[in-house]
């Protein structure tokens, strides 16, 4: 009986696998190009428009999964464009999308790391499709640019707030790493211990 069955639907099984490969082949990079495009050539106003139609399409929501990179980028743009306009409308347009970032951020970092589900779905497109939850130095970033916005705002206070957030994030970061940065400062003291026995081996060796 199933190997009728499966006679019977094996192309539809493969259109529908191939369908959703190449929905995964659609890369974030390539959903933001026009963007980054425009900002690295120093167009605020195209990369803030082009921006505004990213967040329709990717961000309506915050449970979208590239929700948190599309505001990073749509502040970033409207920051740039602050920066050219000098206009505090702009500024205040970059600080909302950072701000909406940082909710987003925290509430991905309270619920579960993994989805069993949306990993496995991954497994047929492409880790593309998984949902994005933000890395330790990118909440530090999001600080950074906020505190700035805030002093071009000239609201000093809550810089200082702001400023006492980035703090946290830092030492999150700096624990959720503790392991590789022990590394790290082990191989540096060995490198300069073999470093100083060489000196000392070459130094007798010349005498």
């Amino acid at each position: 009986m199933f190997v009728k069955w499966y006679r019977q639907n094996i192309f539809k099984l493969v259109a529908w696998v191939g369908s959703l490969f190449f929905l995964g082949c659609v890369t974030y990079e390539q959903r933001v190009a026009d963007c980054r495009s425009a900002y690295l050539r120093g167009d605020g106003v195209s990369a803030s428009q082009v921006s505004e139609t990213l967040v329709a399409r990717y961000a309506e929501s915050d449970s979208n999964k590239d929700a948190l990179l599309i505001c990073l980028e749509a502040a970033q743009a409207w920051r740039l464009q602050a920066m050219q306009s000098q206009r505090l409308e702009d500024f205040h347009r970059s600080q909302s999308y950072l701000t909406r970032a940082e909710r987003i951020y925290s509430a991905h970092q309270k619920s579960a790391r993994i989805s069993l589900s949306r990993e496995g779905f991954s497994l047929l497109t492409t880790p593309d499709s998984l949902l994005y939850r933000g890395q330790g130095y990118e909440a530090i970033m999001m600080c950074v640019y906020q505190a700035l916005n805030a002093f071009q705002l000239g609201e000093i206070s809550s810089a200082r707030q702001i400023l006492r957030r980035l703090y946290r994030y830092q030492q999150e970061a700096v624990a959720d790493h503790a392991v590789q940065i022990r590394k790290i400062r082990s191989d540096e003291r060995k490198s300069k211990h073999a470093a100083t026995i060489q000196r000392a081996r070459d130094e007798m060796t010349s005498q």
